[in-house]
């Protein structure tokens, strides 16, 4: 198979392999236009090689002492130049001295003699009423073609063989000339053909492409299904994918309500539980509290993951970054897990995230919770987006004692902590990734400028984002 068919663009694959069969018919028929030529050009030219023949007979006349000879005034006057590339041949029977052309012999020739070189001599033999061809070269190595044919004299009872020779070269240049001509065209009409074929196959596939861009709305959340009117043969596509996509949505909502019910079914059980608590002895309590308090952040957690799977799957929200995150910095400032914390926040005022506004506040809230827990009282939050790689996303600073490289990604996994004297469940950093996931974005952790973690999220974001 060509590796063209293992072309990924379809527009590669029609291109080319229509190329491919351009080319090939073009060289074809430049070819066989080219041979036609030939043919055409050798049947012109032994038809004047003919027309040479005709006249020579009837040039002929009887000179006094009864031998054949040719009157050079009334045949053509390439035969009257030396070397002209046009000679004649004359055998008459019973006459023992042929007739040669003046342009072969130059009038040198005493009578009885014959020129040093004959051109004719492979014809001398081939007599016929039918005309017969030899292609040759004369004594000037230059290329001739030879018509021999025998006639009766029918006032003598004699017969002359006739022996026209003609230059081939002109046949040649003719051929060349055409060959030329032919080349250059072709290459005027491929290229001609290559370009209206490049306008053929985008006119062609533009209906793809207008189908990607609307996929794209679908994608981004500007529309829910596939629309528009495009190409008869796109039509049962359209709808197939129309289809997909709403069954998706269905399953996507329904896993959505079923994580809910769950969720809150377990709730009243779990408050009935805690509840119980205080009626039991301290270290029952101490026991069980724990593992309440850990089944209450799995729902939490869960809920909050299945909000954003339907969020993110529809991606039809967006959420102003600096208004957020100057109110979580207002609040972190004055109710924080450190006292005098000091957060130093950069955002450009027109940045928005694809992101629900709940689902971001939960993901910024936890990384600003964790960054001032282990600060020493500066937090640093930097907000960016708009570049030519088409994300947006915010970096959170501290100036604490950092994690070190080699225990980054362990902080990220659920219920993994690093200091386990300071409160809490060991689940924030792992909601952060996994919300962050939901909306198809990025967790990263490094070192700060500052001394502390460095931790970077990003999201992606359409062009019309």
């Amino acid at each position: 198979m060509l590796k063209v068919f293992r072309f990924k663009s379809i527009s590669s694959r029609l291109i080319l392999s229509t190329l491919l069969l351009i080319m090939v018919v073009l060289a074809g028929g430049g070819l066989l236009l080219s041979q036609l030529f030939v043919f055409e050009a050798r049947k012109q030219f032994d038809a004047q090689l003919e027309l040479e023949s005709d006249s020579l007979l009837g040039a002929l006349e009887i000179v006094e002492d009864g031998s054949v000879d040719v009157d050079s005034d009334a045949i053509s006057a390439e035969f009257r130049r030396g070397f002209s590339g046009w000679y004649y041949k004359l055998i008459v029977s019973g006459q023992q001295q042929p007739v040669y052309s003046f342009s072969l012999t130059q009038g040198l020739l005493t009578e009885g003699q014959s020129p040093e070189f004959d051109p004719f001599i492979g014809m001398s033999n081939k007599k016929g009423s039918e005309p017969s061809f030899l292609d040759t070269i004369d004594e000037q190595d230059e290329p001739l073609r030879i018509r021999a044919q025998t006639f009766d004299l029918v006032s003598d009872g004699k017969e002359v063989t006739v022996m026209v020779a003609g230059p081939r070269e002109t046949m040649q240049r003719s051929g060349q000339a055409f060959n030329f001509f032919l080349l250059v065209s072709l290459s005027v009409l491929a290229v001609a053909l290559l370009i209206s074929l490049v306008a053929v196959v985008r006119f062609s596939l533009r209906p793809l492409a207008v189908m990607q861009r609307r996929l794209g709305d679908v994608r981004a959340g500007r529309t829910e299904l596939l629309e528009g009117d495009f190409a008869r043969e796109l039509n049962e596509v359209t709808n197939e994918v129309n289809l997909l996509l709403s069954s998706n949505s269905e399953l996507v909502e329904r896993a959505r309500k079923h994580v809910g019910n769950l969720a809150h079914g377990l709730k009243t059980p779990i408050a009935v539980m805690r509840n119980s608590l205080e009626e039991m002895e301290t270290q029952q309590r101490e026991e069980l509290s724990p593992q309440l308090d850990s089944m209450q952040n799995q729902i939490e957690r869960y809920l909050a993951l299945a909000r954003a799977a339907t969020t993110a799957q529809a991606r039809a929200t967006k959420t102003d970054v600096l208004p957020l995150l100057t109110s979580l910095k207002r609040t972190f400032e004055k109710i924080g897990a450190r006292e005098n914390l000091k957060i130093f926040l950069e955002a450009p005022e027109a940045l928005s995230f694809p992101v629900e506004r709940q689902d971001l506040l939960e993901i910024l809230g936890n990384l600003i919770e964790n960054a001032s827990r282990y600060s020493e009282g500066v937090v640093k939050l930097t907000a960016y987006g708009g570049g030519t790689d088409h994300k947006v996303g915010v970096i959170v600073e501290d100036n604490g004692e950092g994690v070190e490289e080699s225990k980054r990604d362990l902080i990220l996994q659920r219920g993994k902590r690093l200091d386990e004297l300071t409160p809490g469940s060991g689940l924030g950093l792992s909601i952060v990734k996994d919300l962050v996931e939901a909306y198809q974005g990025k967790i990263e952790l490094g070192s700060s400028e500052l001394g502390g973690l460095k931790v970077v999220i990003w999201f992606p974001v359409t062009r019309e984002s």
